[in-house]
């Protein structure tokens, strides 16, 4: 519901003739932002976010979701720090980088409980996310094949970026359109790692800048 929100939002600016130079999003919000920059079409933009919500709805309903997402006030070194504690191993993982000092833990309910009360030691802020299942983490693995071929028969032809477009996927600009024509690229957007901290460096700084890392880590 939010991707088709903001893709209504992306149509009611552009009727008004407002259009941006640069986009980027955060997890799905990247659907929104590569239709924005003009690299999908409205329809293969609902077909990516559809297609997804759907088969994560249906894995939920089938009772086989079975992770949870927190956030944390904390640096990647101070979750890295925290999860090593609390012994969670490969259960636990960082799924979001939101900014130098907020992250996103996701993966098994117990392991989350354990970081959290750490991060409540330290007085850092916490919050378990109301969502349905463990996103950007190995639970989501599960979904890979059937989205890639859902895609596959949805998202085709060829289209042209209108504006530059930074990927949290990646974490940084996108040079060639037909990446967010890729299956594959929603694959990896549903399942790794959110990289927002560096796409949105650079989509302000730019690339080359954003690479030297020259903005202070306030």
């Amino acid at each position: 519901m939010a991707v088709i929100l903001q893709l209504a939002l992306v149509r009611l600016l552009d009727a008004w003739g407002i259009r941006p130079s640069a986009t980027t999003g955060h997890s799905s919000g990247e659907i929104a932002a590569a239709f924005a920059a003009g690299a999908l079409s409205f329809e293969d933009a609902i077909a990516v976010a559809y297609i997804r919500g759907r088969l994560t709805h249906d894995f939920v309903q089938a009772g086989r979701a079975r992770g949870a997402m927190t956030a944390v006030a904390a640096s990647m070194a101070k979750a890295a720090e925290y999860m090593a504690t609390a012994g969670t191993g490969p259960a636990a993982v960082v799924a979001c980088v939101n900014s130098p000092a907020s992250v996103t833990i996701s993966g098994d309910a117990a392991a989350l409980d354990r970081i959290e009360a750490l991060a409540r030691a330290d007085s850092a802020f916490v919050r378990r996310l109301r969502v349905p299942a463990a996103y950007h983490s190995a639970e989501m693995e599960a979904l890979a094949a059937d989205y890639h071929a859902g895609l596959s028969a949805h998202v085709q032809g060829s289209r042209n970026f209108t504006a530059t477009c930074s990927s949290s996927v990646t974490g940084g600009i996108m040079s060639d359109a037909s990446l967010v024509r890729d299956p594959g690229h929603w694959v990896r957007n549903m399942t790794q790692p959110v990289q927002f901290d560096d796409c949105l460096r650079a989509m302000i700084l730019g690339a080359d800048q954003a690479s030297r890392r020259s903005v202070p880590q306030v």
